[in-house]
């Protein structure tokens, strides 16, 4: 994790054009995608930027407004938002990886993420973009395939599971190094059959690093195609109170352990008691662990004690800076370290698959044809009014009103249909 909690790298008040009447010849290498601004690592904080001119350029596909770093090994902090933005002649607004040759499948192309504050990418204050895998993405989520993303509601809670094997003996790649080498497989598991294959973070010879974005409530199961180090630290990062995560991992059979919580990287709080059954672990979140011998999996059922509080919280990772909580695991047994026993659980589903029980989202057709908004409903979302709706609650419908894009393929146009949007805050968690 980065060593500066709480600080972020912003740009703001600035403009970006794409193509100008100043014609120079083409010095950018055929099928490199243009992009105005590339985000980065950070916490990144994007307000009040006007992108220009970037039409569809067949002599640069996957070109567009905002965009990632390419072959990108390293994962996004999910505080990372934009608002202000104003797009005019612009094709795509925001690119994600595609797989291409400038988008070669690294673990940091497979976690992208943003969110939107207040509505001007996607029309959705609040809502995210996140790469289009299964496990991002839920049923009340959108498909956006004009962006390789997949556009999901404020309701939705991203976080990141920062994995660090501490332990690499037995720790071997099963061919040599490159972007065909697995070093962990994640699964959520109500997409159970969806395998998210990551190398490591960064990429290197041996995998010491993982660290996925996740969807805070989810269960995730942990598989290693060789022996699941012997030492392993989960943390739980971008979590508020009561937020939770369950993870299990696969050990070989005949495995016990000693699972220790910290606080900070050195900062002992206590050892984890093993439970009689997972339901015994949910209810002491935090507090114990769960040794599944049928299955090999070891369970630990987090509960985020704290919110993130201070000057910079809404881009904190943990509470009270840099204090992250951390589950420090040590493996015992005569098949740990063994590359005869890779970390797999085959047992592991159907047992503990789950279903997405979230609503798919509610498609409301706009009232207009053309593609600019009506006097009347753009001094409404200007305003800030609200609209009731059949339960008598409030509703505030979002457009990019400020934007003056002439694309048909933008996330969210008047011409096509929105989906209607709870009033939320546009703070990142």
């Amino acid at each position: 994790m980065p060593n500066d909690p709480g600080t972020r790298q912003g740009i703001y008040d600035s403009v970006f054009v794409g193509r100008s009447r100043n014609y120079l010849p083409d010095l950018i290498p055929y099928y490199f995608p243009i992009r105005g601004f590339e985000i980065y690592d950070g916490p990144i904080e994007v307000k009040n930027l006007k992108f220009y001119d970037f039409p569809d350029d067949p002599r640069h596909p996957n070109s567009s407004a905002l965009g990632f770093l390419l072959n990108l090994n390293w994962q996004l902090a999910v505080t990372s938002n934009v608002s202000g933005l104003v797009f005019q002649n612009v094709s795509t607004r925001i690119q994600f990886g595609t797989g291409s040759i400038y988008f070669n499948r690294l673990d940091g192309d497979l976690n992208q993420v943003i969110r939107d504050g207040d509505g001007s990418l996607t029309g959705e204050k609040g809502s995210w973009l996140a790469t289009a895998l299964p496990v991002h993405t839920m049923n009340s989520c959108t498909p956006k395939p004009e962006y390789n993303a997949t556009h999901c509601p404020s309701s939705i809670k991203y976080g990141q599971l920062y994995i660090r094997n501490m332990n690499t003996s037995g720790t071997v790649f099963p061919c040599a190094f490159g972007l065909n080498c697995l070093g962990l497989v994640v699964r959520r598991a109500d997409v159970a059959s969806f395998a998210h294959n990551l190398i490591s973070t960064p990429h290197t010879d041996v995998p010491f690093y993982f660290q996925p974005l996740v969807i805070k409530g989810k269960t995730y199961t942990l598989e290693f195609p060789y022996s699941t180090p012997s030492h392993l630290i989960l943390q739980p990062t971008n979590f508020d109170m009561e937020e939770t995560l369950r993870v299990g991992i696969c050990y070989p059979p005949g495995t016990t352990f000693r699972v220790a919580k910290y606080s900070g990287l050195y900062r002992f709080n206590y050892n984890l008691q093993q439970a009689s059954s997972l339901s015994e672990a949910v209810q002491n979140a935090s507090r114990s662990f769960y040794w599944d011998s049928d299955t090999n999996m070891l369970f630990i059922h987090y509960k985020a004690g704290s919110a993130r509080s201070g000057q910079s919280s809404v881009f904190a990772y943990c509470a009270n800076g840099d204090q992250c909580d951390q589950f420090w695991i040590y493996a015992y047994g005569p098949h740990v370290n063994d590359p005869a026993y890779p970390g797999r659980c085959p047992g592991a589903y159907p047992k503990y698959a789950e279903v997405d029980t979230s609503s798919p989202p509610v498609i409301i057709p706009s009232s207009s044809s053309s593609s600019s908004l009506t006097s009347s409903s753009a001094a409404a979302v200007t305003s800030g009014e609200t609209a009731p709706t059949e339960d008598g609650g409030e509703t505030t419908s979002i457009s990019p009103s400020t934007s003056t894009s002439t694309n048909t393929n933008s996330v969210v146009s008047t011409s096509s249909s929105s989906r209607a949007t709870s009033s939320s805050s546009s703070s990142s968690s």
